[in-house]
């Protein structure tokens, strides 16, 4: 292939650390001089001065100058980086995303991020001529969880308008009471239900374990900290709907990492897909949202093998667990 500008221009960008080196030797008017924008020459002087500046964090410097990472994805880095408020634990999130895969970097610095509660209130967006306006509310999800079930996701100015107006129906909550076996010596499952094994000696069904303790209060569902939702019981009858309301002991969510779709709108998925013979048991089923159930890669979760698609859900001692894509070089 002849060298073009714009294969040279993406070589370049490509070797991020080397720019940045190449950089730190220059000032901002040799830059300028060179034909760099103001910034472009910021971010360079900036990304130069982390990366080959003088530093009290030497060690992990030297970890992050051995990264691969074009010059785009180290701007990133530091956008996250500096959401961090001490010296030293930046430098150890941008070890982490410098040795990080680009693609997974946005899930990575996630999970370092301080956490925030957003202030209640209301923002109203007017337009002109007439055009739809847009209202956003943040409150406690105690109240706005009853507006937003009392709303009809294909018709909903027309339920918003039956809510202001007095005629919907307020939902309904159930009481689920999950109940954990910790504090039981043993748990077994048998042929038709699960047999606990109490501290004390005495042994009963799962059925009965409720039966003396919960009466009249609606779901409960055993849970052993280790085989995680074993089974569902209503004090009077079975649930038809057992297996989905066992999910929700598990997570209140889509299983997905980051998605906060809630599990009244997840679909109960298949960890090793139907097709490829996966059973519709408790322990194969997580609830994930309409999209993320559509793009899990259940090729890769039936055959446990590397995904380079999205990545896929499983279970882990009973919770719900992500296993990330992999990137696969080819020679």
């Amino acid at each position: 292939m002849p060298m073009t500008l714009l294969h040279t221009y993406l070589q370049a960008h490509a070797q991020g650390i080397a720019l940045v080196e190449a950089a730190s030797q220059l000032e901002e008017k040799d830059l300028t001089a060179l034909g760099a924008d103001p910034t472009t020459t910021k971010n360079l002087l900036a990304l130069a001065k982390i990366y080959f500046g003088d530093t009290s964090f030497s060690q992990y410097q030297t970890q992050c100058i051995g990264t691969s990472h074009n010059l785009t994805t180290l701007l990133a880095i530091e956008r996250y980086v500096s959401r961090i408020k001490t010296t030293r634990n930046q430098w150890v999130l941008r070890v982490k995303l410098c040795q990080t895969p680009e693609q997974h970097i946005a899930h990575v610095a996630k999970q370092y991020m301080p956490s925030t509660t957003p202030k209640e209130g209301i923002r109203i967006r007017r337009r002109d001529n007439g055009a739809p306006m847009t209202v956003s509310l943040t409150g406690a999800s105690t109240i706005l969880s009853d507006f937003v079930s009392a709303l009809d996701a294909d018709q909903p100015i027309a339920s918003l308008n039956a809510l202001l107006s007095g005629n919907a129906v307020r939902p309904q909550t159930q009481t689920h009471i999950i109940i954990p076996l910790d504090k039981l010596d043993k748990v077994t499952q048998g042929d038709n239900d699960v047999i606990v094994h109490t501290s004390h000696g005495a042994t009963m069904t799962g059925a009965e374990f409720v039966q003396r303790t919960l009466e009249d209060e609606g779901f409960a569902t055993l849970v052993s900290p280790v085989q995680g939702a074993i089974n569902l019981y209503r004090t009077r009858r079975f649930a038809s709907t057992k297996q989905r309301i066992m999910l929700q002991a598990q997570s209140h969510s889509c299983a997905w990492p980051g998605c906060r779709k809630p599990i009244d709108k997840c679909q109960p998925h298949h960890i090793v897909a139907w097709k490829y013979g996966g059973n519709t048991n408790i322990d194969n089923l997580v609830p994930l949202c309409p999209y993320h159930n559509g793009i899990n890669d259940d090729y890769a979760a039936a055959h446990n093998s590397i995904s380079t698609r999205r990545g896929w859900v499983t279970k882990y001692k009973g919770k719900p667990t992500w296993s990330p894509p992999q990137t696969i070089t080819r020679n």
